[in-house]
């Protein structure tokens, strides 16, 4: 087949451009590109998995096996402190510890991450990758104190 140089660059430029459409097609029927109507849905699931798979740490148990913990999803409950946030990462900072009129003081952790819907004062659930102790600053009786990076925050 002897075809001048331009129809082979025609002929190679129009079977391109038909595999890219058929790769185009491909690609948007199995559902890479789509947005799933069960977005919601999927994450609901998601989340209560999360839940479910939370350790429910002591504080004291936290701070002196520490590296039992690092990288394992724990929960806190506890009373937002102080909220900061530096370049789009809100730190939070909550007492975890209820005494017995139902007010939160001490075991202080801090936890961050990008959801900043919550207010000074808030009571809150967090469920979040333990990252291991940090240095808290010299606002703090204790030296370090447990950081967690937050999953939800309820």
């Amino acid at each position: 087949m002897d075809l001048p140089k331009n129809n082979v660059f025609k002929l190679l430029g129009l079977l391109l451009i038909i595999l890219i459409i058929a790769g185009g097609i491909i690609t948007l029927s199995t559902g890479y590109l789509t947005i799933s109507a069960d977005e919601d849905e999927e994450s609901a699931y998601k989340i209560s998995e999360i839940k479910k798979q939370a350790l429910n740490v002591n504080y004291t148990d936290l701070c002196e096996h520490n590296e039992e913990y690092v990288d394992k999803i724990i929960h806190f409950e506890g009373k937002i402190i102080k909220v900061n946030e530096s370049n789009n990462i809100v730190y939070l900072t909550m007492a975890t510890k209820k005494d017995t009129s139902g007010n939160y003081g001490d075991n202080i952790i801090e936890v961050w991450g990008r959801d900043n819907k919550f207010a000074q004062n808030s009571i809150v659930n967090v469920y979040g990758t333990y990252m291991g102790l940090k240095w808290a600053g010299a606002d703090y009786e204790n030296e370090t104190i447990p950081s967690i990076h937050s999953i939800v925050i309820e």
